[in-house]
């Protein structure tokens, strides 16, 4: 008898970027994005996530990426196109890093920050020299409800250092906002 699996809202995909050197070519950017597994349930959602290497051990310049399903992790992306992220920092020394990485990625694989379930893309944690850049993707950069809605649910989930700066970007644009 098999067991009975918890559905998520949405069904997601983890994609994984390595990035050696910045692609020259916008055409290049794409092809070091590799998508690694689907999911869309809970269970599935844990074999998923057991079976990567943990955030805080990624190198330099590697990426998790976390996305409904149908929507990649680039700007282009139509569903990306209009719209914009939170971006912050954690530092992976810190104390509690990948327990703030785990609530993130629940929080949005959970549909738990966007009250609509429809303004939140995905997630990308992206390492640096020193320390990880968080970016939560939004759909609508002109959404402004939805966009304080999701920044003040994220300073709620105290991931983001209170001396951090929080902001928001328009994909193809400056800063936007400020908590």
């Amino acid at each position: 008898m098999s067991a009975e699996k918890s559905q998520l809202n949405s069904a997601w995909c983890l994609w994984y970027e390595s990035r050696k050197e910045v692609a020259e070519e916008e055409e290049e950017w794409g092809t070091q994005q590799k998508k690694v597994a689907s999911f869309s349930t809970v269970e599935d959602f844990w074999r998923v996530y057991n079976n990567i290497l943990p955030a805080s051990k990624l190198e330099p310049n590697h990426m998790y990426h976390f996305f409904k399903e149908g929507i990649q992790p680039s700007w282009e992306d139509e569903a990306n196109a209009n719209g914009g992220c939170w971006r912050f920092g954690i530092r992976p020394a810190e104390h509690l890093f990948e327990e703030k990485w785990m609530t993130l990625l629940l929080s949005v694989v959970g549909e738990t920050l966007d009250p609509t379930g429809n303004s939140v893309c995905g997630i990308s944690m992206v390492m640096k020299q020193k320390g990880a850049r968080i970016e939560l993707w939004m759909k609508s950069a002109e959404d402004v409800a939805a966009i304080a809605t999701v920044g003040r649910r994220l300073r709620q989930l105290n991931v983001v250092d209170k001396k951090e700066k929080l902001e928001f970007r328009k994909h193809m644009g400056d800063v936007m906002y400020v908590l």
